[in-house]
């Protein structure tokens, strides 16, 4: 019997199997064996098992136990304790069926029972179940694979979520690892599904992060179990282009037969081979919509074919889409669509003396005279600001049914970028800037003698740049004001400030913080955006705009190619932009500013390839 005791566990678990080919009734002691429960959750603690009806013979009893999956590789054999009238039992160490990894299914227990005459022997047996309590969850479902919103939030749900008492949603961007990381707590919705929502503002306050972001769902149970699986979501930085002078022979309200614009298609096959980057950056496109031209209804009904083209445009190429409103321009030098006074409509002609203080429309200095490109009108006059918000509402009422109403359209819509630049700079330095006159000027009140401005009265030129500040300030005020009347989300506003870095020869440093009117973002409450058409000479003014957004994201509503990729990441303590507005698509894009003038095509492939 001594050496019996000592055989291998191998021997053993054969010894087993040759006493279950035996019928119960034909062993010399029979007892009847039961469990505690028929089944249990439980991967810690004990399970206890009974064998009653052992004989007072009995000097000792054994029950051992193993689950059946994978055979009997957690065998182990527990010492019985006599519990007296016939009874003895076993706590089965739930941690030992397996360490780490718990087993399942169906469990064998069989009592072996020895006494002082007949030696060990097996009087019976019992199956039992363990059940898994182990939480587990099925799809991880971000309401939208991408978003470029900066705040508000993302829902994330957790489907088919079982055994879960408490479930955690940690989310962090990839961008410099877990720097962001935060952790959600979710809310249980019933049937399976979990949800949180992701709290976009957080990731980060002032700095926003970009690319890939990473939501793991950490599923808990009553018991102290846990499992987690994950998923992951976008929100890329847009890189949209638009384009003004046609190098190709169109524009960007050209329409091809195919319904979309020439320049969708063209951005395309230049970019998108394969497919259009998806993952920090996604491509977008930017439409200038100009409607303060004369013939008004005729300009209306070309525009509503164009804005068609662009929104089929976005959705074919799953492009995202801005729409640029020029309400402050008139191209055509002599344009006067409502043949109102002059007064009310453009800049005086004869206020370009000296034309370093005060220019007409865009313009440039050449063989000392000066060359007209455009006008702007005085937004003061009650024609042409009921002009504006007729245009207003004629791009509003487009939206809400060509882009609102349609799920995948309003998934893509970036919203409306628009402005009123005061000065810009020239393709060369050192010069001072091109100023642009205002009419509103002339609705304006001179401090020094209480009367309007005119061409007898002009401002002083140390009080200029705080001027035409104000005014530019002022309209972008005005104008948001109107998109907000017309129930438009503030969200999809951009203003459009120049906000490049020139030297100044003839201003200091003050009048040029000045001039430029940073707050109308703030003040006006819609997203900071700014513009550099810098050729690559010159910088964002980086420090300003860093003052002045304010914690929030800030996007360049226009730069050209060069410009925009040096501005990508942002500078001297400036954080990305949300987006950026690439100018001219595609004279500047294959044939920059630049010495020597370089296609900068392949560097933004590269810039989307990595």
């Amino acid at each position: 019997m001594k050496e019996f005791n000592q055989m291998s566990n191998h021997v053993k678990n054969v010894l087993i199997y040759l006493f279950l080919l035996v019928p119960l009734s034909a062993l010399s002691q029979t007892c009847n064996v039961f469990p505690e429960d028929s089944q249990t959750s439980k991967t810690s603690g004990t399970f206890r098992i009974y064998a009653h009806g052992i004989s007072a013979e009995t000097a000792s009893t054994r029950f051992p136990t193993w689950g059946e999956v994978d055979g009997q590789d957690d065998l182990v054999w527990y010492e019985g304790i006599n519990q007296g009238n016939g009874t003895w039992y076993a706590d089965i160490d739930m941690s030992r069926h397996k360490p780490n990894y718990p087993e399942y299914g169906r469990f064998d227990t069989h009592v072996y029972v020895k006494t002082a005459s007949e030696g060990e022997s097996v009087c019976g047996g019992a199956t039992w179940t363990r059940v898994s309590n182990q939480p587990s969850c099925g799809a991880i479902e971000p309401s939208s694979r991408t978003t470029v919103a900066h705040e508000g939030v993302l829902r994330i749900y957790a489907r088919d979520v079982v055994n879960a008492q408490r479930v955690q949603f940690p989310t962090w961007g990839e961008m410099n690892g877990q720097d962001d990381l935060t952790w959600y707590e979710g809310i249980d919705a019933g049937s399976g599904t979990w949800y949180a929502d992701i709290d976009l503002a957080s990731h980060k306050p002032g700095n926003p992060e970009y690319g890939t972001f990473n939501t793991h769902v950490y599923a808990h149970s009553s018991s102290g179990e846990t499992t987690h699986c994950g998923t992951q979501w976008h929100r890329p930085q847009i890189v949209a282009f638009a384009t003004g002078n046609p190098i190709n022979g169109w524009r960007d309200a050209d329409i091809l037969p195919n319904g979309q614009l020439a320049m969708a298609e063209d951005i395309k096959n230049a970019f998108c081979d394969p497919e259009c980057p998806n993952a920090r950056y996604r491509i977008g496109l930017q439409y200038t919509l100009d409607l303060m031209q004369n013939d008004p209804a005729a300009r209306e009904a070309q525009a509503l074919l164009e804005l068609q083209a662009l929104v089929k445009s976005a959705k074919v190429n799953n492009f995202y889409f801005y729409i640029h409103a020029n309400h402050e321009w008139v191209l055509p030098v002599d344009g006067n669509p409502f043949q109102a006074d002059v007064l009310d409509w453009a800049e005086y002609t004869d206020w370009g003396t000296p034309l370093t203080v005060y220019s007409n429309g865009w313009g440039r200095t050449e063989d000392n005279g000066y060359v007209q490109v455009g006008l702007k009108p005085n937004f003061e006059s009650v024609i042409v600001r009921s002009k504006i918000k007729s245009d207003i509402r004629f791009i509003t009422d487009f939206i809400k049914s060509h882009i609102f109403n349609d799920p995948l359209a309003k998934s893509l819509f970036m919203g409306i970028d628009f402005g009123w630049e005061t000065e810009v700079g020239p393709s060369f330095l050192p010069v001072s800037p091109t100023y642009i006159g205002y009419a509103a000027l002339s609705n304006r009140i001179n401090p020094l003698n209480g009367l309007k401005y005119g061409p007898s009265n002009p401002p002083l030129q140390e009080n200029f740049h705080s001027i035409l500040g104000d005014i530019s300030r002022d309209f972008i005020s005005f104008v948001a004001s109107e998109y907000k009347n017309r129930n438009f989300p503030k969200s999809m506003l951009f203003t459009h400030i120049i906000a490049n870095l020139i030297p100044h020869p003839d201003q200091d440093a003050i009048n040029s913080i000045i001039r430029r009117p940073y707050n109308a973002a703030s003040i006006s409450n819609t997203n900071f955006g700014v513009s550099c058409f810098c050729a690559g000479v010159l910088t964002f003014d980086f420090a300003r705009i860093n003052i002045e957004r304010k914690q929030k994201p800030w996007t360049i509503t226009e730069a050209d190619p060069i410009t925009a990729l040096a501005s990508i990441n942002g500078g001297e303590g400036t954080p990305p932009p949300a987006g950026i507005i690439v100018y001219n698509w595609s004279d500047t894009m294959r044939q920059p500013f630049g010495d020597p003038p370089e296609n900068m095509i392949p560097k933004f492939k590269d810039l989307f390839s990595n």
